[in-house]
């Protein structure tokens, strides 16, 4: 197990979910903005302290498929089922400012706010070319 203060500086991104096939392949549930990064880790950490050495990675759905070196059978992956993957706080992605064009994330998302008001105002009261909620005559 790690200790305490090792695991101040370590992030979870990740639940273990199931094997993924006979040949040792595991599931795991991406908990993190950026599921890109396992793409680029070259092992995984376990909250018991283990290392596992990454021999592939990919996508599959909503999870990542990985292959780990000594993890060859699907009762190996089977017995890693529930760990929690961790990342040590220093190597997260810094969280860079979105920008579309002139516009930063912040206005985009006040200008998000402002069209919600509007149409809820005149969605209400059928001004403005917006109709009432309900049955649409036929014209």
């Amino acid at each position: 197990m790690l200790s305490a203060n090792d695991m101040e500086k370590q992030v979870v991104i990740g639940t273990i979910i199931a094997p993924h096939g006979v040949r040792g392949d595991i599931r795991i549930l991406p908990q993190t903005d950026h599921p890109e990064q396992f793409l680029e880790l070259s092992s995984l950490l376990l909250e018991d302290g283990r290392s596992l050495q990454i021999t592939s990675a990919r996508f599959h759905k909503r999870m990542v498929l990985m292959k780990c070196r000594g993890v060859e059978t699907m009762n190996d992956a089977e017995l890693l089922r529930g760990k929690k993957v961790l990342i040590n706080s220093e190597d997260l992605p810094q969280t860079a400012r979105i920008r579309y064009g002139r516009n930063t994330a912040r206005h985009i998302e006040r200008r998000a706010q402002h069209r919600q008001q509007r149409r809820l105002r005149y969605c209400c009261t059928g001004r403005q070319g917006y109709p009432r909620p309900g049955p649409q005559k036929a014209r």
